[in-house]
């Protein structure tokens, strides 16, 4: 049997962001993303500015 697996207010409100992320920046463009064979930097950077990616790196500033 596994371990259990608690999940406190923060984790999900980050869990929720980036769906919303998910959702809103990234859903509607994979397969044209995919045709194109790259992905575009804005999704990058937004997911960035967000702290949805690379979350756990201090910023530069």
């Amino acid at each position: 049997m596994g371990a259990a697996v608690v999940l406190h207010d923060d984790h999900e409100a980050f869990r929720a962001s980036v769906r919303e992320f998910l959702r809103r920046s990234v859903v509607g463009h994979v397969e044209a993303w995919d045709d194109a064979g790259i992905i575009p930097r804005e999704p990058w950077l937004e997911a960035g500015r967000q702290g949805s990616w690379a979350s756990t790196l201090r910023s530069a500033t």
